[in-house]
């Protein structure tokens, strides 16, 4: 067998071992259950309100997650935070502490152990799932900075995708960077944050 064939099969090995592991995990989670799931019927009902004419101030008042497969160890605690519609909001912390997790939580994938979140002060629970989702924009770290933006219309121009970083107040912090669309990602960007 040559090198390259060996060294190959190595990675294919590797990758199929990876890749066992994460489907052992999802089919823990499925085998176990979750408490915290939401009731896919009335998630997706259609008497549930349409998104329309929202300002956007987001509000987690007191709201408690414990993560269904690690129960003993509490994620969020009474957490209350108010994010306005127009400024610049953003949760800071150590890897672990919560804060993808009241991201999954905003967007519903899970729901609080207690607590409530609102949107312009209605509970999330009174919008349709499917149109909050499609209401939200979600940055994936592990993109260029040029496909998060591109993300959310596939032919966007390099014209329109300056714009929307504009209207998003970061193309003055993105075009300060060399070789910014396609080098750096918002992972790279906040690892660079991080260590300095």
């Amino acid at each position: 067998m040559s090198d390259r064939a060996h060294h190959s099969s190595d990675i294919s090995d590797i990758l199929l071992v990876k890749a066992r592991g994460a489907a052992a995990a999802v089919f823990r989670l499925i085998d176990e259950g979750n408490d915290a799931s939401i009731n896919e019927a009335d998630v997706w009902k259609d008497d549930t309100e349409s998104i329309y004419n929202i300002n956007g101030d987001i509000e987690f008042d007191n709201v408690d997650f414990i993560y269904p497969s690690r129960k003993e160890a509490p994620v969020l605690h009474n957490l209350s935070l108010i994010a306005r519609a127009g400024q610049t909001t953003a949760l800071v912390g150590l890897s672990g502490c919560g804060k993808s997790t009241c991201m999954a939580l905003f967007l519903r994938y899970y729901e609080p152990s207690s607590g409530q979140i609102t949107i312009d002060g209605r509970p999330i629970t009174d919008y349709n799932v499917k149109q909050l989702r499609e209401n939200i924009g979600v940055i994936l770290f592990n993109m260029s900075i040029y496909e998060n933006i591109r993300f959310g219309k596939l032919n966007a121009t390099q014209e329109e995708i300056e714009q929307a970083a504009r209207e998003a107040n970061a193309h003055n912090f993105i075009m300060q960077l060399p070789d910014v669309w396609e080098k750096y990602s918002f992972l790279s960007l906040s690892l660079d944050l991080y260590v300095s």
